[in-house]
């Protein structure tokens, strides 16, 4: 990954479209890059997301996975033909918004947003933390970010 591909990834999952942020996100679900989320591939999204102790039992762990690979290929393959492409995912994304997080979270918190803009807008000029003058980093994305100046890509 390049600068600008870093770049224009941040941009999106910051403040992309919906459909922005489910490209993104079905980009690091298809993991083969084959343009489709298999059951394999969401096996792999959920694997560890159960633990034993709460409410499922150690040898109930791979039912209650392959359970949520069931869900998620009823919920995210829009046409029913097997395979989760991104036009399936963008238009589960479109019905239920919560989805574009389904096989896994990748977009980042609210509260690192928050973090991220705080120092790249205005905000950030009168801050008197550890940093100290305006490293090249937050100049390019403020540049890239704020509305007040127009993106550099």
């Amino acid at each position: 990954m390049d600068q600008v591909e870093f770049v224009t990834s941040l941009s999106k999952m910051i403040r992309g479209t919906m459909d922005e942020m489910a490209e993104f996100c079905f980009s690091v679900y298809d993991m083969n890059r084959d343009g489709g989320l298999a059951r394999e591939e969401l096996h792999i999204c959920y694997k560890g997301c159960f633990m034993p102790g709460f409410g499922i039992e150690p040898e109930d762990m791979d039912d209650a996975e392959r359970d949520l690979v069931d869900i998620a290929m009823k919920k995210l393959d829009y046409d029913k033909d097997g395979v989760i492409t991104l036009e399936d995912f963008k238009n589960a994304v479109r019905d239920d918004p919560l989805l574009v997080v389904a096989c896994g979270e990748c977009l980042p918190p609210t509260a690192a947003i928050e973090r991220l803009l705080f120092l790249i807008t205005e905000d950030h000029l009168t801050y008197t933390g550890p940093f100290l003058g305006n490293p090249p980093i937050i100049s390019i994305l403020t540049a890239i970010f704020c509305d007040s100046i127009s993106p550099l890509i």
